[in-house]
């Protein structure tokens, strides 16, 4: 589990990272008054869609089923405003899905849509570099507090 919370904050820091450095820039699209964003780095587009603290972590809990707000809620504990916002953006940008039932009491599932299952071989090599990043960064704190001695 802290290998996951580390695996988030290294996408949340290079979120940061590459939405500074990129110049993106807006072009306003006169259809439905939608602004429509245009980076000259392929990355920067990714990152922007995937980015932010909770993003990766509802669409790693995703990846094989499908999850009911509260299981998504209980699985990454996040606020029910927070959780509510990033999984309107992911549905928004079309990455996953909410399908809503008309019970009593309100049922609502998530899943991944087609469009976002493409991005699991993403995350997956983003989760897989964070775990070594982790193990080696681990291994020089060692290496130093053996040398501070």
């Amino acid at each position: 589990m802290v290998r996951f919370a580390y695996f988030c904050n290294v996408v949340t820091y290079l979120s940061d990272c590459f939405l500074q450095v990129t110049n993106a820039y807006t072009q306003a699209s006169m259809e439905n008054n939608k602004v429509k964003k245009v980076y000259t780095c392929a990355i920067a587009g990714t990152v922007e869609l995937v980015g932010g603290k909770w993003k990766t972590s509802i669409l790693l809990h995703l990846k094989d089923r499908t999850l009911r707000f509260s299981e998504l809620q209980r699985a990454i504990v996040v606020s029910q405003k927070v959780l509510t916002q990033q999984l309107k953006e992911l549905e928004r940008d079309g990455l996953v899905q909410r399908q809503a039932y008309a019970q009593v009491p309100p049922r609502v599932d998530y899943s991944l849509s087609a469009y976002g299952q493409t991005l699991q071989p993403v995350l997956e090599a983003l989760y897989d570099w964070g775990v070594r990043h982790s193990t080696r960064e681990s291994a020089q704190n060692e290496a130093t507090a053996e040398h501070l001695q």
